[in-house]
């Protein structure tokens, strides 16, 4: 049987990283979980709060643009 897809996005003022306690939990329950980070978004919370200009230019038609070739 092929596991139920589950795609993860954050929104803003969050990292990728905020949703690692769900995808473990989801994964362990026999879900595809897939967590993208958003393009260009630091490796790391810290290095997130160091340079928060990194996502300055991120639009919201980017960001979609982004997640939908991830669903895809």
């Amino acid at each position: 049987m092929t596991p139920t897809p589950v795609v993860l996005v954050h929104g803003a003022w969050l990292h990728v990283s905020s949703w690692t306690p769900w995808a473990e939990h989801l994964a362990g329950r026999g879900y595809a979980v897939t967590v993208p980070a958003w393009p260009d978004e630091a490796d790391t919370v810290a290095d997130a709060r160091r340079d928060l200009s990194r996502l300055s230019g991120l639009g919201l038609d980017a960001l979609t643009a982004h997640v939908e070739t991830v669903v895809r």
